[in-house]
């Protein structure tokens, strides 16, 4: 079977694992003292959470062997930024996000499996929106304003979830 890979002990592999792991942390430090509950609950901790789990599992488990498991984290992470999609402003927004979302399962789950022969098309896909978010949104939401470290949690989590993508993408070899 053709596909790609992943050593759980490359610096790529662990930098990737250590960037879920500390997206768990901000988003259960953020979400638990609100009380979320039913619908809330599970889209904005427990589906994260537990993709944020099984994705270093996945690695470390069937790493070695193949990344196949590894696509229902990205799967969970998907629905969640759909739901959360909805709540933007701009209907054009949510439109162009949840595209994006969708492409990223798509193409994640195409590359793993060998469909697509290069892991190259997953260098921008995780690299561009973890960018903009670094250097222009950010910028605007959160330092121009002053934002405390609090209200950063939640983007925090977002964007250790992108570096995380990054990372596996970076640390893949071929099978």
């Amino acid at each position: 079977m053709k596909g790609w890979i992943i050593n759980p002990r490359r610096p790529w592999a662990v930098s990737s694992m250590l960037f879920m792991g500390f997206s768990l942390l901000a988003r259960l430090v953020f979400y638990i003292p609100a009380g979320l509950r039913g619908f809330d609950w599970w889209v904005y901790i427990g589906i994260p959470a537990a993709a944020s789990l099984w994705f270093p599992a996945a690695l470390i488990l069937w790493g070695h062997k193949t990344l196949l498991p590894t696509c229902l984290s990205v799967l969970g992470g998907v629905f969640y930024f759909i739901v959360k999609a909805f709540t933007f402003a701009h209907w054009w927004h949510t439109l162009l996000c949840c595209i994006l979302y969708l492409a990223v399962l798509a193409l994640y789950i195409l590359t793993v499996t060998g469909v697509l022969p290069t892991k190259k098309l997953l260098y921008p896909l995780f690299g561009l929106p973890l960018a903009f978010h670094l250097f222009v949104e950010d910028v605007f939401v959160y330092v121009l304003p002053g934002a405390s470290l609090w209200q950063w949690l939640p983007e925090l989590s977002v964007l250790a979830i992108m570096a995380a993508l990054l990372c596996a993408a970076l640390a893949m070899e071929r099978k």
